[in-house]
């Protein structure tokens, strides 16, 4: 048989078939570095060579042996059979893997307005990767600085690859989620099933974590990377040094290599050493490292004093100064924070291209107010690094803001595609498709978040909302009353219930919700929650004096944890200011939204104009009112415009227009435009009513008040706008009907309460005729 074998020359024709293969695969490997190629055509390409061979030695021993042969049909189907069944076999192995080229060329538009052309990675040659906060091992607490600034200076270094996403656990919300329900705070020691199963959840293929500790003046690092799927054991490495920046250059490059990245790939790109990044400073990286810890925590004071502590050790310190402006920012300090955020975007160059990036779309978006620069970069980030979770969630956030809900929801799908687990941007997507009244589509989303949080309160909490947006109470109320089995102390869910009785009316249960919200507030923000639904029942009751006492109380409770920004943010929509005519509170309302505009800045105290326009517009003080409108209208264009500041405005300039006129027949117009853009909110509709009642257009009058009474049944001043359109029509029985349910709600309003001294009088008027 050998020597068959050699008569024929198969070995050697083999031989030189495996010689040429080889000389194959060098080329191809030297191709995939040189151009970069998909590191897949290798294995490709040695499949091939495989799957041929047994075609080859079948040849060369039928056609090996000198001399003249002659080919046959057994020839032809041996070739057919062995390319048919290699077709096959590649086909299954190798079906939906990327054999071309690693990078594409895209044409986009920077964050400049220019048209660029950017190399960008193929999804499915990017790595993500999850870094957790190492363990302190050292025993000793003035080291645990170093368990997040080793995964600060690590994340930095990683920014620079095209082909990573790195994430970190201040990142990851899902990742938080998860970790909170456990029962883990980020600074714990988190259990590798625990942070596999968070990772899993992120749907990151790898995850870090590892130790830290001394050795006399040396510093340990011990970095342990796992697979996300299995959590093997990947690379386990020691570090030792001073510099914790230059571990951390160390760590990163050693952390590709162990995730299969090839050579040239870390060679190609840029890699700059950490320092040149963060610091040069030792002790202003330290500083620095201690201020996520403090704002972890909400200490926004202590993360403010280390933030400036690093940034005094180094004024070149970018990602310092940009911290600070933040934190000055959210304080109310916004002189300091607009001098702060230019010295980071001066010294932005420091810094990789995506923290770059971030730093012009919130430079351009809350200091320089211009939401269309702000866009232009988030979409260039979104391109460049279409993997990275937070350029799309910067994108649709700016979205939201300027009321483009199209582009909201592409961001949040790009969102989910990269982490189908994100159960936040679920909820968001549910949120956009409630706004825009496709219902069906919210139910689906809420339905998903069912199946992945079936004992989540807020899932049912939201579902009974949309379930009130399509005027289904008795099936909210169901939602509701389930939640409530599950969670009987749950604040929300009293909350939400006690506001569905107010819309049905049912005043006196809503008033036992509160006492019970009110014995649960442990918290600032619980407390918060229980006095705002004080405001809402005291002015559903008419009762002002309760009422101004509760919101001086909302007001202390915010102020204990929310920044002044956030707290111009959140009261200006105190039923106090609001309503301020109805119990004749206008004068001090005023004087309260003077004082709250006097502690922030432009734009931020503009926001006060949607109180105070309104009770210039009750006191009939146009002058005022239209320099609140300018306000709105300057807020607006430095936001950017949606659905619902449009609406305001164009309310407002209807109401402006009826008291310039007397009458409303030119307001109408406006009228009718504000309630087109936002169908479901009950103020354009109650006004809309009035108009139509007094222009005499019963018709269009008779649709406002059903559409009233359907939603609000249990809101006083719309059943005394509801018995005014039927004393109008000369509707007696029906008007007294009205009113008899609306002095109800206002049986224990304050003597000075307008609207129920008004349904008095209207009711006593119709009876006496």
């Amino acid at each position: 048989m050998a020597r068959s074998l050699l008569a024929r020359r198969v070995p050697q024709l083999t031989g030189i078939y495996l010689v040429a293969s080889w000389g194959l695969l060098e080329f191809v490997d030297w191709a995939v570095d040189q151009y970069a190629l998909s590191p897949v055509l290798t294995n490709f390409v040695v499949t091939l060579l495989v799957l041929l061979l047994p075609m080859v030695v079948v040849l060369a021993w039928r056609h090996g042996a000198p001399g003249a042969d002659r080919w046959t049909r057994i020839d032809g189907a041996a070739i057919g059979l062995n390319l048919a069944a290699a077709a096959g076999i590649l086909f299954v192995a190798f079906s939906g893997q990327e054999l071309g080229a690693a990078t594409t060329v895209k044409v986009v538009e920077d964050e400049a307005g220019n048209t660029v052309e950017r190399v960008v990675p193929k999804a499915a040659f990017r790595r993500n990767v999850l870094l957790y906060d190492f363990d302190n091992e050292s025993g000793d607490p003035e080291l645990d600085w170093l368990r997040t600034g080793i995964v600060i200076g690590v994340s930095f270094d990683l920014f620079q690859d095209l082909f990573m996403t790195c994430l970190t656990v201040d990142d990851a919300g899902t990742v938080r989620e998860r970790l909170a329900e456990a029962g883990f705070d980020l600074t714990d020691n988190i259990p590798l099933s625990l942070k596999r199963e968070a990772a899993e959840r992120r749907s990151v293929g790898h995850f870090m974590g590892g130790a830290v500790r001394t050795d006399g003046d040396t510093l340990v690092i011990e970095t342990r990377l796992y697979e996300t799927r299995n959590a093997r054991l990947v690379a386990t490495r020691t570090y030792r040094g001073t510099d914790p920046l230059e571990l951390a250059d160390r760590i990163s490059v050693d952390f590709r290599r162990d995730l299969g990245i090839p050579d040239w790939q870390i060679e190609e790109s840029v890699d700059l050493p950490a320092a040149e990044l963060l610091t040069h400073s030792p002790d202003a990286f330290r500083s620095f490292s201690k201020v996520l810890v403090a704002t972890r925590s909400n200490d926004l004071v202590a993360a403010r004093s280390l933030a400036e502590e690093a940034v005094a050790r180094d004024s070149t310190f970018a990602l310092a100064h940009l911290w600070v402006s933040i934190i000055a920012l959210l304080s109310g300090d916004q002189a300091a924070a607009g001098t702060l955020m230019a010295e980071a975007t001066r010294h932005a160059y420091r810094l990789p291209e995506r923290a770059r990036l971030s730093v012009q779309v919130v430079d351009q978006l809350y200091y320089k107010q211009d939401p269309e620069a702000a866009i232009r970069a988030a979409r260039y980030w979104t391109e460049i690094y279409p993997q990275d979770a937070e350029a799309r969630r910067q994108l649709a956030g700016i979205y939201a803001s300027t009321g483009d809900m199209d582009g909201q929801l592409a961001q949040y799908r790009a969102l989910l595609a990269i982490d189908s687990a994100d159960v936040g941007t679920m909820r968001q997507m549910a949120s956009v498709f409630r706004a825009r009244e496709e219902y069906d589509s919210a139910f689906v989303y809420y339905e998903h978040l069912g199946d992945r949080r079936p004992t989540d309160i807020r899932t049912r909490l939201d579902i009974a909302g949309t379930l009130l947006s399509l005027v289904k109470y008795a099936e909210a109320r169901e939602e509701l009353e389930r939640a409530r089995v599950a969670a009987p102390d749950e604040p929300d869910v009293l909350n939400q219930l006690a506001r569905l009785d107010m819309r049905e009316g049912r005043y006196e249960d809503a008033a036992r919700r509160v006492e019970q919200m009110t014995s649960l507030g442990r918290t600032p923000q619980e407390r918060h929650a229980s006095v705002g639904l004080e405001e809402t029942l005291y002015y559903e009751r008419g009762q002002f004096a309760r009422l101004e006492d509760a919101y001086r109380r909302r007001l202390a409770t915010l102020a204990e944890y929310q920044s002044p920004i956030d707290v111009v943010g959140q009261m200006d929509n105190s039923e106090l200011f609001i309503y301020a005519a109805e119990g004749g509170r206008e004068a001090y309302a005023l004087q309260q939204i003077d004082s709250l505009r006097n502690s922030v800045e432009a734009p931020w105290n503009l926001e006060l104009e949607l109180a105070a326009v309104r009770i210039h517009l009750d006191l009939g003080d146009v002058e005022s009112a239209r320099e609140s409108l300018a306000g709105l209208r300057t807020l607006s264009e430095a936001r950017g415009s949606n659905r619902g500041n449009t609406a305001f405005i164009t309310w407002v300039e209807g109401r402006i227009a009826e008291l310039e006129d007397g009458n409303c027949r030119r307001a109408l117009e406006s009228y009718d435009e504000a309630r087109d853009l936002v169908p479901l909110d009950w103020l354009y509709h109650a006004t809309r009513l009035r108009c139509l009642t007094s222009l005499e257009r019963w018709s269009d009058a008779e649709e406002e008040v059903a559409w009233l009474l359907e939603r609000a049944p249990g809101r006083g001043v719309y059943r005394l706008d509801v018995a005014r359109y039927h004393a109008a029509r000369g509707r007696t029985e029906d008007a007294v009907a009205e009113l008899e349910a609306a002095v109800e709600i206002w049986s224990e309003a304050d003597p000075d309460h307008r609207p129920s001294r008004e349904a008095r009088e209207l009711l006593r008027d119709l009876r006496a005729e």
